[in-house]
């Protein structure tokens, strides 16, 4: 078919009921990664005496279970809208740490400390583009954009803390996913009302 053919491709800045679509589908993506995280956390503030390599294991399941629920909600509109691109990056990158963290759970702890900062900033990254690119939507929104200020704080933590002797990895990660689910839950339920 000769391109003069092809029928022009929707948008989700011109097809008021795409984006509707896109939203319905993003915003329990993002309710289910809310409640990943969440329990992460509430599983480290609670429980805070479980084994490190407890703690290693729960986290990687849980950055390959958040990365593929931002994969799907990216690759039901990648072709539609180039931005939702990065979304997918950044669901590849968390299940890629994810999966490198399930198989090398017994990795010295320096190592996890740069491995996750690595994860922190790639994935603080992407969300702050797709932060932006949603507002265009949201008017206002700030839920995306302080979870990836959260990525930024947490990767600097972590490489700070991997030079220090004493530092408390368990409370600082139960920290992180606490105020990401609850942040998660509130771009949700912002990204709700656009159904």
């Amino acid at each position: 078919m000769t391109a003069l053919h092809r029928k022009p491709r929707r948008s989700l800045t011109r097809d008021p009921a795409l984006l509707a679509d896109f939203a319905r589908h993003a915003w329990l993506c993002t309710l289910v990664r809310a409640i990943v995280a969440l329990c992460f956390g509430g599983a480290l503030l609670f429980l805070p005496r479980l084994a490190l390599r407890l703690v290693i294991t729960f986290f990687g399941a849980c950055l390959v279970i958040d990365g593929s629920f931002s994969a799907m909600t990216a690759l039901g509109y990648a072709s539609r809208h180039r931005r939702s691109v990065w979304l997918l990056v950044s669901g590849a990158w968390s299940v890629l740490f994810g999966t490198l963290i399930l198989f090398r759970p017994s990795s010295s702890a320096s190592w996890l400390f740069y491995a996750l900062a690595i994860w922190a900033f790639g994935v603080a990254l992407c969300e702050l583009n797709f932060a932006f690119w949603i507002r265009t939507f949201l008017a206002g929104d700030v839920y995306f954009i302080l979870r990836a200020v959260a990525g930024v704080a947490l990767g600097a933590w972590l490489i700070v803390a991997s030079r220090v002797a004493g530092v408390e990895p368990v409370r600082v990660l139960s920290m992180y996913g606490i105020g990401c689910g609850l942040l998660l839950l509130g771009g949700g339920l912002r990204l709700r009302t656009l159904t």
